[in-house]
């Protein structure tokens, strides 16, 4: 299974005439998981209204969680965490942005009843991550199992027929006698116990946003 990361700085075509963000939704469409990570920056605003409150999006992050949530309400996907990194201001202005960023957590854990994830270091935010993503493809592996047995099935086919011919090949090429039995058992068992490998890209979308 490969998670192919989709965000606006390397997946958007930058455009005259549309307000940023419109493109960035626009371009990105849909994805399978949508993993927001927030500091003490909550962005800018990006010029529109939340159709439910009739109020300004405070930032492109907000708009983008807003539509992935009205999705997830309506058809179960995408997938939605949101990570934040504890933070201590210093500044003014860092004091103004952390207290955004503070205000639309809480509203997540509190209007949205959310469970959101605090982290303090890269390796524990990379901990956390890994843990929500393996989980994720565990339910799509499930979903797929359960909708379309047949491509496991083949998919079984395709190893015994690569096994058959990895081991003729040993038999014939590669290894002495000597050599022969262990050397197989160690291809069949990569073979065996290799993932079922589809694309689901794209697959993540971080809220990030430039100030």
């Amino acid at each position: 299974m490969y998670l192919t990361m989709v965000e606006w700085r390397n997946s958007v075509i930058p455009q005259f005439g549309p307000r940023p963000q419109q493109l960035i939704n626009e371009q990105i469409g849909e994805y399978d998981v949508f993993i927001g990570i927030l500091w003490m920056r909550f962005g800018t605003q990006p010029g529109a209204k939340n159709p439910n409150t009739g109020e300004d999006y405070e930032s492109g992050t907000e708009e983008e969680f807003e539509k992935a949530y009205e999705r997830w309400k309506q058809t179960g996907e995408p997938s939605i965490n949101f990570y934040f990194k504890e933070a201590a201001a210093s500044t003014l202005p860092e004091i103004e942005s952390l207290q955004k960023v503070l205000k639309f957590k809480e509203r997540l854990k509190c209007d949205y009843r959310g469970w959101v994830v605090d982290f303090d270091t890269d390796v524990d935010f990379e901990r956390k991550v890994r843990l929500f993503l393996q989980k994720v493809c565990s339910d799509i592996s499930d979903k797929i199992a359960k909708k379309k047995p047949e491509v496991f099935s083949q998919y079984a086919v395709v190893v015994r027929q690569a096994y058959e011919s990895v081991e003729g090949y040993l038999r014939r090429k590669v290894c002495a006698v000597s050599d022969y039995d262990s050397t197989t058992r160690r291809v069949s068992t990569t073979l065996r116990h290799r993932p079922f490998e589809f694309s689901v890209a794209p697959a993540l979308s971080p809220a990030g946003r430039p100030a």
